[in-house]
């Protein structure tokens, strides 16, 4: 329960430092988790640690809101199956939610509901987050470390803005889907985009270093990108692979 303040310095090889970051805070948790799972028969409220076990029924009318600094550890196969409302608010602390093992939990699955989220990390999933005809906004939310980090379906406003996407297998898939992508960071990643039947926008992003940047099942059309290669030293290009031997940097806008 001490509140603790840090800020964050970037030093590169050369010993150049850069100005130090906005000041956080965080606070260490004490209290064992508690267990999360079942279906949720009203309005529901988050904060601490949890454990995730089996699946979480958020259902048509329900809204369930998880608050600043918490974390969910999510065992094997686990998973939150949203039909309602979901709100997830780390601004003033940030949110994880993450395996306990090395074995992938199922990930957040949205089924024609509404969510918002924002300074969010979200990693170890089959699938981190799935919006099946669903609308909302992810905002500063990290997706790392999953199969999938991102899948959306249906026709529904869904926008994606200045999030981080990296080392899944494939970062964002986009299925017959008009969602926007915007001013994100989508890097080594084994596909960092995968379009298939895609209407929607993707401009302004950082989109470098991927195994395979953007794969589409039809030619198109998009707004100014960064696309190509930033390649440094022990940084693995992409999920599964060792490491990379040399610094390239070849991104262009488009």
């Amino acid at each position: 329960d001490t509140v603790y303040y840090y800020r964050i310095v970037a030093v590169d090889q050369a010993g150049n430092a850069s100005a130090p970051s906005a000041t956080a805070s965080t606070r260490r948790v004490t209290r064992e988790a508690s267990t999360l799972s079942g279906e949720l028969n009203s309005d529901t409220v988050l904060s601490g640690m949890y454990l995730l076990t089996g699946q979480v029924t958020v259902p048509r009318g329900v809204s369930l809101m998880i608050g600043p600094e918490t974390s969910i550890l999510a065992e094997k196969d686990a998973s939150i199956l949203v039909q309602g409302k979901l709100t997830v608010d780390g601004t003033n602390g940030l949110v994880r939610l993450f395996s306990r093992q090395a074995d992938k939990w199922a990930g957040i699955v949205l089924d024609g509901g509404h969510v918002t989220m924002k300074d969010v990390v979200l990693s170890g999933a089959q699938t981190g987050l799935v919006l099946r005809d669903t609308d909302g906004n992810l905002e500063n939310v990290s997706l790392t470390d999953n199969d999938v980090g991102l899948y959306v379906s249906g026709p529904n406003d869904v926008v994606v803005r200045n999030c981080w996407v990296a080392g899944n297998k494939t970062g964002i898939e986009l299925f017959e889907a008009n969602a926007k992508v915007v001013q994100s960071t989508i890097v080594r990643n084994g596909t960092g985009l995968s379009l298939k039947g895609f209407s929607g926008e993707v401009s302004e992003n950082i989109i470098v270093d991927n195994k395979q940047n953007i794969l589409s099942d039809h030619p198109l059309k998009l707004g100014p990108n960064y696309i190509g290669q930033v390649r440094a030293p022990g940084i693995p290009r992409y999920a599964g692979e060792s490491s990379a031997l040399s610094v390239t940097i070849r991104a262009r806008p488009l």
